[in-house]
């Protein structure tokens, strides 16, 4: 089960995971404009992609965990999973990578290749999850509009580094969904609605409201 801790610690991962998109960037940039790439160079950036992409996995899971416990909400699962193991690919390609360098080019051949199913999955997993009846405290709309905005960008390979912006918005939007989701346990001590007269009292109230 998920609690207080855990959940706090998938939010400044978020965080972490959403600042660090900016240096990764001006590392790619460092090699692209590098007359000749140096070994700390390339294993900088090796290393960078490997330690983003854990991140990232461990994002994957505790979010799926959350719609699961908290909104009970299983339709995006396969999709999550999908990313997850893609993810992994990514980071076995940057691992296989760093001794090889005059393999280099290849290999980032085959991670650009990547991006494209990243990206079609992104776009799925972002319509699936308007489905859920959760509105994520409210954070479901922007969170489930960003993932497809990033989809679509990654899938179009050209438009990847536009991607960037959106992956930083949609990690901090997820970041507050896990804050917030850590201080629902804190204060009721579960991730479920706490149903109170006042809400049952909502409820009986638009039910005759619609019967009228």
């Amino acid at each position: 089960m998920l609690d207080e801790k855990n959940l706090n610690l998938a939010g400044w991962l978020s965080i972490i995971a959403a600042g660090l998109i900016i240096p990764g960037l001006a590392i790619s940039l460092s090699l692209e404009m590098a007359k000749e790439k140096s070994f700390a160079l390339l294993s900088l950036e090796g290393l960078y992609n490997i330690g983003y992409g854990l991140i990232s996995v461990y994002l994957f899971v505790m979010f799926k965990r959350l719609l699961n416990q908290k909104a009970s909400f299983h339709e995006v699962d396969t999709y999550i999973n999908l990313l997850i193991w893609l993810t992994i690919a990514h980071m076995a390609l940057n691992v296989i990578a760093l001794p090889f360098t005059e393999a280099k080019e290849l290999l980032e051949m085959g991670m650009y290749f990547l991006l494209i199913p990243i990206g079609l999955i992104h776009v799925v997993f972002g319509a699936k999850l308007l489905k859920s009846e959760d509105n994520l405290f409210g954070y479901l709309k922007p969170l489930s509009y960003l993932t497809i905005a990033t989809g679509i960008m990654m899938a179009l390979i050209v438009l990847a580094l536009f991607a960037m912006i959106t992956c930083i918005i949609g990690n901090v939007i997820l970041a507050l969904v896990f804050f917030k989701s850590a201080k629902l346990i804190q204060t009721q001590g579960s991730l479920s609605p706490k149903w109170d007269q006042s809400m049952v009292n909502d409820k009986l109230m638009a039910s005759n409201k619609y019967a009228s």
